[in-house]
């Protein structure tokens, strides 16, 4: 990283990275949904498991509106 003088940062946004510093070392949220940050592929399953009827229940319609 190159070196800044006082002249290029000022204080405050010296301020401001170093707060960004602290808070990158521990994030309050590792990402996912709060399905207990398990990660993908559960809450993919998880998905799948609330559109999938969805999608049925889509194609039912279409096909019955196609048939008349």
């Amino acid at each position: 990283m190159p070196k800044f003088t006082e002249k290029d940062i000022s204080n405050r946004q010296l301020d401001s990275i170093v707060r960004y510093v602290l808070w990158a070392k521990s994030p309050h949220h590792p990402g996912g949904w709060g399905i207990n940050f398990l990660g993908p592929i559960p809450e993919g399953l998880v998905t799948w498991f609330l559109v999938l009827p969805v999608l049925i229940g889509c194609c039912l319609v279409l096909g019955r509106r196609l048939k008349a």
